[in-house]
């Protein structure tokens, strides 16, 4: 889940072990944006500070994305059964210290929508085997991209001018949005792609059933496995200095050292939370977790020493 305002910028990656609990700060100078030029290694102290929970009304979100341009969340909420076409999904605006500010911001003609992408006053958000383009200024639907059913389409990320690539799970197969068109361009992979993120010309992939990360070349569509035991792999987001974090739908968060190599930072396993589609807000050194069967967004303030 990529806006284009962030595609370009650096991320900075995070800990977790030290952080405190309080699930309910609205301190307005901890969540006001900081800037995020510093270069970030594999040495950096780093470590998490709870900022809050948000507010009741979410019913399983999937994924979350930052809107730089008006300073607001979007979360899309499956409702329940991600892959029926039950007409009960629906997208909410979420302020940035938790508050729903509109439930069901986008809510006709949505079944379960999952990761989503910004494209200047653009959203959009996969639906099952759609691609809803969405006016951001006007919450309606302006354009619907319609693969096989069956698909199950999934993550997105933005690439180069604008491109859009879409992960297709029930298909195993990476779609290509480029102005109208809307066609398979990596196919026939060995695992179900869920996560991706493009950097540089390559394309990031996370294997749900496989657990790995793998890094594709687009000039070529080469395929090499970069890291492994990611649990259900789910949300990849980049990270400074060549690492990434990647969320286990069962409710873990890695970090994936410019290396391959992966350790995790959070669990909440046996709390039955969940962590789907991560977002990492660099602007704000902020991260958000959706908490899949918790109904939440939870947020962390990265601290960096």
């Amino acid at each position: 889940m990529k806006s284009i305002y962030a595609v370009a910028c650096s991320v900075i990656f995070l800990g977790l072990f030290g952080c405190t609990t309080d699930t309910n700060s609205n301190d307005q100078k901890t969540n006001a944006p900081v800037k995020s030029n510093q270069s970030i290694g594999k040495s950096q102290s780093l470590s998490l500070e709870k900022l809050w929970s948000s507010s009741e009304g979410f019913v399983t979100p999937e994924s979350v994305i930052y809107d730089e341009k008006n300073e607001i969340y979007y979360v899309s909420n499956v409702n329940n059964n991600p892959w029926e076409k039950d007409g009960n999904g629906f997208i909410s605006k979420m302020d940035t210290f938790g508050t729903i500010t509109e439930l069901k911001w986008v809510e006709d003609g949505i079944n379960g929508p999952k990761g989503m992408a910004i494209v200047d006053d653009k959203l959009y958000a996969t639906d099952i085997d759609e691609l809803l383009e969405i006016d951001i200024n006007t919450g309606n639907i302006t354009g619907r991209f319609t693969v096989t059913p069956g698909s199950k389409l999934n993550d997105i990320t933005v690439g180069a001018n604008g491109d859009l690539y879409v992960s297709a799970s029930g298909a195993n197969v990476i779609y290509r949005k480029r102005g109208h068109g809307f066609i398979p361009v990596i196919t026939k992979l060995a695992f179900s792609p869920n996560g991706v993120d493009y950097q540089n010309g390559q394309l990031n992939v996370l294997g749900f059933d496989s657990k790995k990360m793998y890094k594709f070349d687009l000039s070529d569509n080469t395929e090499s496995t970069f890291s492994a035991d990611l649990g259900a792999a789910d949300g990849l987001e980049q990270v400074d200095g060549g690492g990434y974090l990647a969320s286990d739908w069962n409710g873990q968060v890695f970090y994936v050292d410019p290396s391959g190599k992966n350790k995790p930072l959070i669990n909440t396993i046996e709390e039955k939370k969940g962590a789907a589609d991560i977002e990492y807000v660099a602007s704000r050194r902020t991260l958000l977790v959706p908490t899949f069967f918790d109904n939440h967004i939870d947020a962390y303030k990265v601290n960096i020493k």
